[in-house]
């Protein structure tokens, strides 16, 4: 809970999420009692919900909306929460696709005035503009098929050949590990 941010859990099986719903909007109409008797006001516009399971499991789980002061909330596939994209499968495939494009973005930034810096600003620049993207709540991504944190991997390369101004077919693993002191993806994961 923050200032102008909650969020609910509830574990309910498969079979039962209807009691699980009632349970939902039970807790949501006393924090808006609560609020409203002490002047703050609950946005029912804002507020999302998401169920989550297993790919297998989550096509068990009903999809229907629930109605919370007099606005039917439509279940969400992903939500944002602290910069972190979850989805509804927990696979991070969609945080990890924006962390991706997000971080090429970057690159593309750098990689313009790249001629025009020393190789230790432009080192300092990948790392505060990229590393630190997919550096940033990475231990959520433990457990991840190896084809997630390939996309992650990519990154990395790109800019080990970005910096060490190599072609796009060289290979990385000496620039990463000799030339530029940085960790494969997994390994930062597990750190």
């Amino acid at each position: 809970m923050c200032a102008d941010d909650s969020q609910m859990y509830l574990f309910v099986r498969p079979h039962v999420t209807e009691p699980a719903d009632e349970r939902l909007l039970h807790c949501l109409d006393a924090i808006a009692r609560w609020m409203q008797s002490n002047r703050l006001s609950l946005n029912p516009s804002k507020t999302q919900f998401m169920r989550c399971a297993t790919a297998r499991r989550l096509t068990q789980l009903s999809n229907s909306p629930i109605t919370f002061c007099g606005q039917q909330m439509i279940q969400e596939t992903s939500v944002r929460n602290l910069g972190v994209t979850v989805d509804s499968s927990l696979s991070f495939r969609t945080h990890v696709n924006r962390v991706v494009s997000s971080c090429f973005h970057q690159l593309r930034g750098i990689k313009s005035s790249l001629k025009a810096l020393p190789q230790e600003t432009a080192k300092s620049l990948v790392n505060c503009f990229v590393v630190s993207r997919f550096d940033y709540c990475n231990s959520l991504l433990a457990g991840v098929p190896q084809v997630t944190l390939d996309r992650l991997q990519s990154v990395m390369n790109a800019a080990a050949r970005m910096l060490c101004t190599v072609g796009r077919r060289a290979h990385v693993s000496d620039l990463l590990g000799n030339g530029l002191h940085l960790l494969r993806v997994p390994q930062r994961i597990q750190l």
